[in-house]
């Protein structure tokens, strides 16, 4: 069976549950030095709410079969799902659903003249969440089966 569609899906996520009481401290994250990419620059050294990207938005990632089966992944980050719309639907669509190593693989190799560590990486985890979740719905198994099944009794 073929992928129909690979198309992002806007999602509004809940706040989560408000805590039923103060925390006793603070988080050391927040308290305490941490090792960041930025440290060199004494002005974001400090903390990481100082740098890297405000948060971002979550997605969810659809994967449509031909018979109208879907699988769903997640991720967040609008420059990761415009990785996903520009550079890697077109190419997944029309290839066969079950062939995830393979689609993974197109994945990778297509996002190689823009990096594929990074962004691209991310962008391809969301899509082979949906995958994989697809794989399961087709063949009517848990995905823990389809990855070799359980680790221990």
């Amino acid at each position: 069976m073929k992928i129909k569609s690979v198309e992002i899906v806007r999602v509004n996520q809940p706040p989560g549950p408000t805590p039923k009481s103060e925390p006793t401290r603070q988080s050391w994250g927040a308290t305490d030095e941490v090792a960041n990419p930025m440290s060199k620059f004494p002005r974001f050294k400090r903390h990481r709410s100082l740098y890297g990207a405000k948060q971002w938005p979550g997605f969810g990632v659809k994967v449509t079969a031909e018979d109208g089966t879907w699988g769903l992944g997640n991720g967040s980050g609008r420059p990761v799902a415009a990785v996903i719309e520009d550079a890697f639907a077109h190419i997944l669509e029309g290839e066969e659903c079950l062939a995830i190593e393979k689609l993974w693989d197109m994945m990778f190799r297509v996002s190689k003249p823009f990096g594929t560590p990074g962004l691209a990486t991310l962008a391809i985890s969301s899509v082979d969440l949906a995958l994989w979740d697809l794989a399961g719905k087709i063949q009517d198994k848990p995905v823990y089966e389809l990855i070799g099944g359980p680790a221990r009794d």
